[in-house]
């Protein structure tokens, strides 16, 4: 599985190179959420809610399922400023919901309290590697170390390009791409990896 997280860029011309394709089912596109009713042709996810309950503003999580998502990303290392409560409530509501979780961490300790990975699918991220120009020699082995010791499948997220996908098939179940998702082609040849 691929995640195709386009963070807040996307635009309407992005939206419609990606509508001319016929993506196979292991693609989930997280766009913007003023994009997710337009993209067909392929799963949908939306970023880690802002709030719960009623803001003005704002949508309810329940709103991003009526256009379509069937995933949420919550905890992305970008967005835990945000959260200083943690992401246990966002969780739930969105399970509730009926959502599947994509849930990201960077350490063990965070997945403290969880006991049914049901609806959740685990994704390593390394601060140091989202956004980086290239990937740390030694990440992967921290992510295998990491992998090992929770026992169940986890993806990867830092850095995942068509140059590096390669390696970090050999040991991930799956990726969230940040920049490369941007790029038709490129997200092409890293599907073919997964």
């Amino acid at each position: 599985m691929v995640i195709a997280n386009w963070k807040g860029k996307g635009s309407l011309d992005l939206v419609e190179k990606y509508n001319s394709i016929s993506w196979p089912d292991n693609l989930i596109v997280a766009p913007g959420a003023v994009f997710l009713p337009l993209l067909k042709n392929t799963n949908l996810s939306f970023q880690m809610p802002m709030f719960l309950g009623e803001t003005c503003g704002l949508n309810p999580i329940s709103a991003y399922k009526e256009v379509g998502a069937d995933y949420v990303i919550i905890n992305h290392i970008e967005q835990k400023k945000y959260y200083s409560n943690g992401f246990m409530d966002y969780l739930n509501a969105s399970i509730k919901a009926g959502l599947k979780v994509l849930l990201c961490f960077e350490s063990i300790l965070e997945l403290d309290g969880l006991n049914d990975f049901e609806n959740i699918t685990l994704i390593y991220e390394e601060k140091g590697q989202i956004n980086a120009e290239k990937m740390a020699s030694d990440s992967l082995d921290r992510f295998v170390c990491l992998k090992n010791e929770l026992k169940m499948p986890v993806f990867y997220g830092g850095s995942v390009n068509n140059e590096n996908v390669k390696d970090v098939a050999k040991c991930a179940d799956g990726v969230i791409l940040g920049r490369a998702s941007l790029d038709i082609e490129k997200l092409k040849e890293i599907l073919n990896w997964f």
